[in-house]
């Protein structure tokens, strides 16, 4: 997760036809691009702390929605991301 705090966020555009998935991130949210399969840019979405900074070491929860990267509420784990995050803790949205 260093990486996500001193990374760029990458952004990416869905395919015309495509369902952006994305759309309801939290608009604090990173995202970044960890793979592409046949095209398809597999996404997580990272939540930190607003006083965090680069290079901070910080206790991290990651939540897998489930779905095969297909269907599924990608952010039925926003409450609990919020909830974590209060607490100083670094929420990952896979």
């Amino acid at each position: 997760l260093a990486s996500a705090q001193t990374g760029p966020a990458e952004t990416t555009t869905p395919k015309p036809g495509k369902v952006d998935r994305g759309a309801e991130a939290d608009p604090g949210d990173r995202t970044y691009v960890y793979k592409t399969v046949n095209d398809q840019a597999l996404r997580l979405w990272v939540r930190m702390p607003a006083e965090s900074a680069p290079g901070d070491r910080r206790p991290a929860v990651v939540f897998f929605h489930g779905g095969g990267w297909v269907v599924g509420p990608l952010f039925q784990f926003s409450p609990q991301s919020t909830h974590f995050v209060s607490r100083g803790m670094v929420a990952v949205q896979v």
